[in-house]
């Protein structure tokens, strides 16, 4: 008691998992309650997912040692010893258990007023078909650091304009490299440079001209251009020596969060607490504070999976039909359920240009048939809290598979969790690990009574990191 008093009294500067300093110190600071972490999670934990989790815990830790360091002294000497018979112990189970630390980002908050940090990769230039600001994920444009300009818009017709003018924006421009393009024509070439400053129709008719040190470029077609019909220029520049180089810009978007609470309280008779210990040597306190833990617990994990599940786009969602045609056998049509996830999988490296999928939740029932799957790799999660979302295994060693009895049955969550902070779709930010109040009894009717609370943040940052399979004729 004495040594979990003295943790509780030292401090400890920082305030996020960046630093390295400050994560060194807390796990050591808390190193007792973090032994065995390693063998809790299993030898199928993804590789530095053990070190991880332990660095997150001992924040959730210090955070819940500086929440009880706050209360007044009579508050604290009247339910520390609660605190570190229940909370700490509990704290370090569900850190393990939790989906948010496989399938999300952890950023601890440290007030009930914080931010949350993530990325966006954003091209910083006007380049042909880029537009500054764009997400580099979301349109990605493969000539961007070369020295091909893809299209740049020299003017728009109106229907009755024949003479356009324009400045290019990348000089100096290289002979017989530029082309004149109409959208109205299929982006079909009308007109090229001669290599003498000449803009010519296949015809070899003059329609324009191009200064190549200036980017000064006149288009004067013989029939006007349609309505609103885009008018581009391609070229190449030479960037030899050129000061002018396209830029990207990795924006780290900041956030400010407040932190949410939940509470539940427990119910007990006196008269079930002296039965228990009398007959079966039970704690019924014990019991309970594990019982509605456990049960907070689920409900952030499902909370997580829900925000995520929510926040799929219809550009991202999959169908696979469980009915099995009548030529082929149904573990061969199982096979294409997973090629449907390989595709949504896919589909989330294409939209975020990071990686596929490597997770995956779904309903009992469709579990059940990846179970049958050859390449699916089942593990014993025996630590996890009954009624919670459970890890059941690995599929095609790609995916790590969670099944919650409670998931829409004709559904298959799929998203990305990247190595970084920063690189996730999801945000759970803890505050207040666990609150839990002295056990007393109220006198009105004798019942034991304890009840405790959580305050937390989860935040939806970028829903292209998750894609869903829609079953169809699964029951």
């Amino acid at each position: 008691m004495y040594s979990a008093r003295e943790l509780m009294r030292e401090k400890t500067q920082g305030v996020g998992l960046s630093d390295k300093s400050v994560v060194e110190a807390l796990t050591k600071k808390w190193a007792p309650l973090l032994e065995g972490i390693d063998k809790d999670l299993g030898s199928h934990a993804p590789r530095g997912q053990a070190e991880y989790i332990r660095q997150v815990t001992s924040f959730l830790l210090e955070n819940e040692a500086q929440h009880l360091r706050r209360l007044s002294e009579e508050t604290r000497a009247f339910s520390v010893g609660p605190f570190l018979k229940f909370v700490f112990p509990v704290i370090r189970r569900t850190a393990i258990r939790l989906v948010a630390t496989s399938i999300a980002s952890v950023q601890p908050m440290t007030g009930p007023v914080g931010g949350i940090a993530f990325y966006r990769p954003r091209y910083a230039s006007d380049k042909g078909q880029v537009v500054a600001g764009t997400e580099m994920n979301k349109n990605f444009n493969r000539f961007y650091s070369s020295n091909f300009v893809d299209g740049e818009r020299i003017g728009t017709g109106d229907g009755v304009a024949t003479s356009f003018n324009a400045g290019l924006k990348w000089t100096p421009v290289l002979t017989r490299s530029a082309t004149v393009k109409l959208a109205s024509s299929g982006q079909t070439v009308v007109a090229t440079d001669d290599g003498l400053g000449n803009l010519l129709t296949p015809a070899a008719v003059n329609v324009g001209s191009i200064n190549y040190k200036t980017g000064v470029v006149t288009f004067t077609p013989a029939v006007a251009p349609a309505n609103l019909d885009a008018i581009t220029l391609e070229y190449r520049y030479n960037n030899e020596l050129n000061p002018r180089i396209p830029e990207v810009q990795l924006d780290i978007a900041i956030t400010s969060i407040e932190a949410e609470t939940r509470k539940l309280k427990s119910l007990a008779s006196v008269e079930a607490a002296d039965d228990l210990r009398a007959l079966w040597g039970r704690d019924i306190d014990a019991d309970l504070v594990a019982q509605m833990a456990d049960e907070m617990t689920a409900e952030i994990d499902r909370e997580i999976a829900s925000t995520a599940h929510d926040a799929v786009e219809a550009q991202a969602i999959v169908p696979w039909d469980r009915a099995t045609p009548s030529n082929i056998s149904d573990p061969e049509h199982l096979k294409s359920l997973v090629i449907r996830m390989s595709t949504a999988s896919q589909t989330i490296h294409r939209r975020t240009q990071r990686a596929p999928a490597n997770w995956c939740i779904t309903s009992a029932e469709v579990a059940a048939l990846l179970d049958t799957i050859e390449g699916f790799q089942a593990v014993d999660e025996g630590h996890v809290y009954q009624g919670g979302i459970m890890k059941a295994g690995v599929l095609n060693r790609k995916w790590t598979v969670y099944v919650d009895p409670v998931f829409p049955i004709d559904e298959i969550l799929m998203g990305y969790q990247g190595p970084s902070i920063l690189d996730t779709g999801l945000i759970y930010s803890p505050y207040i690990p666990m609150e839990i109040t002295p056990a007393f009894v109220d006198p009105n009717d004798m019942s034991l009574r304890r009840s405790i609370r959580t305050r937390h943040k989860i935040s939806l940052v970028r829903p292209e990191f998750f894609s869903k399979i829609k079953i169809s004729n699964l029951v």
